[in-house]
């Protein structure tokens, strides 16, 4: 959902603003620029909104990240299946004591 708002700038930022973004773009540029700086990225609603690029980088971003982890991840679901073929087989703490 977007919103109209009215805003006042000097004329050296005008100026700025027509020369480097293009006068049909300003309203991009700017929600962009307070994006970054007031937005929550762990809010499902700041996702909703989000541009190809930003989600792009976010998915390289968990991809690197996943990459890096591997191995720990592969461990901790070794683990837990282990754990389930032991309830599965009854092999657990509980059933031993029995």
């Amino acid at each position: 959902m977007t919103k109209k708002l009215t805003i006042t700038v000097s004329d050296d930022v005008y100026k700025g603003l027509h020369n480097q973004v293009g006068r049909r773009r300003i309203s991009r540029f700017i929600n962009e620029l307070a994006r970054e700086r007031l937005t929550d990225r762990n809010s499902p609603e700041y996702w909703l909104g989000a541009s190809e690029q930003e989600l792009a980088a976010a998915y390289a971003e968990q991809a690197d990240y996943e990459a890096k982890h591997a191995s720990e991840f592969e461990e901790e679901n070794q683990a837990w299946l282990d754990g389930l073929i032991g309830d599965a087989l009854g092999t657990d703490r509980s059933n031993e004591e029995r």
